[in-house]
């Protein structure tokens, strides 16, 4: 019994002595990297200025100027660096990044921040907390291209009135993509892409004139448009996550195609038309594992609206708020055979349920 206490003494001194050693190293060690870079773009002269921002660890912010810029720069990209933990003291930015790669001439402006490849053996990259923060400020009075692509970390684009884009690409391997939008003109292709995270577009007023391509692969897809002109296609597809649309008062000046497809996870859509739509609207909305639910409103008399439900495993409730009818599997507002514009859907569920509530008057 006297050895068996002598060894747990001798044990818990070890482990005390451990203890205290491992405090003595982290305080010794610990430190903390606090960079602050500034990159002035100048103005190319073009009608559009290219930009292209590719990092593998970064939030990535862009914004519209709110005070006046020199006249002779067309973007302002802010860099922050923060880390700090054990093992850090007398490291700087450089330890873990490689060189930053800035290009600013008259044809593109890039920037690209790439992390060292052996950082994975550095002891003080197991232990460490901080962040990365990119803004990039724009300026109003000028068009761009914008092509964004982050390995680790979340995109937010926030335009202003007035504001027009070319092509607009925003990507991420594993974060969250946020674009606001209100009065503004998106006049090519509408990119928005993730691996792992969610995706919110929401839009006032702001003119798509060309194809919105949604695509998460595990994630959910909001999706708001408020007096939106779309003269575009719309593309939104998850594997495992779902999907949240509603639309308020949209123009549709073509004749436009929708595929919203999710393999696992339920669709939630919401149309309220109270305007002249303009164009016809058709497309499939398709879970295979999930709910779709579709609430559909409008008090046009030129519109419009058919949906045509199909189910393997499940059921389909079809709930007439007025000036509806069921013809087996179809629900269809009694003047689509004659409206003008309108929107035609197939619902296809194998293993879940379709929920329909509409009214049109």
């Amino acid at each position: 019994m006297k050895k068996k206490f002598i060894a747990i003494s001798i044990l818990l001194s070890i482990v005390i002595t451990s203890i205290f050693l491992v405090g003595v190293l982290a305080y010794a060690t610990y430190g903390h990297i606090d960079e602050s870079l500034q990159y002035n773009y100048k103005m190319s002269g073009n009608e559009t200025e290219e930009i292209s921002l590719d990092a593998d660890i970064c939030n990535i912010e862009i914004n519209y100027n709110n005070t006046m810029m020199p006249t002779n720069i067309s973007m302002i990209i802010y860099l922050e660096i923060h880390f700090e933990g054990i093992f850090l003291e007398g490291k700087t930015y450089e330890n873990y990044f490689e060189p930053i790669n800035t290009v600013n001439n008259s044809i593109k402006k890039d920037l690209t921040l790439r992390t060292k490849q052996n950082n994975w053996c550095d002891p003080s990259c197991w232990f460490r907390k901080g962040y990365v923060r990119l803004t990039a400020i724009l300026r109003t009075d000028l068009k761009y291209n914008i092509t964004c692509l982050v390995s680790t970390g979340n995109i937010i684009l926030t335009t202003k009135e007035y504001q027009s884009f070319n092509e607009v690409s925003l990507s991420t391997s594993t974060g969250n993509i946020n674009l606001n939008s209100k009065g503004t003109n998106f006049e090519k292709e509408l990119l928005l892409s993730t691996i792992t995270g969610n995706i919110l577009l929401n839009s006032d007023d702001s003119h798509f004139l060309n194809d919105i391509n949604i695509v998460s692969s595990t994630g959910n897809i909001y999706l708001t448009q408020n007096n939106c002109v779309m003269q575009s296609n719309l593309q939104m597809s998850v594997i495992t996550g779902n999907i949240n649309l509603a639309q308020n008062n949209i123009t549709n000046n073509y004749n436009n195609t929708w595929n919203i497809i999710t393999q696992t996870g339920n669709i939630d859509i919401i149309i309220d038309q109270g305007i002249d739509l303009g164009g016809n609207i058709e497309g499939l909305i398709m879970s295979s594992t999930g709910n779709l639910v579709i609430q559909y409103y409008d008090n046009q008399i030129n519109t419009g609206s058919k949906f045509t439900g199909n189910v393997i495993t499940g059921t389909k409730t079809y709930t007439n708020g007025g000036g509806f009818i069921q013809e087996g599997n179809i629900f269809r507002s009694l003047d689509f055979p004659t409206s003008q514009f309108s929107y035609d859907f197939l619902l296809q569920s194998n293993t879940g349920n379709i929920y329909i509530f509409a009214c049109s008057s």
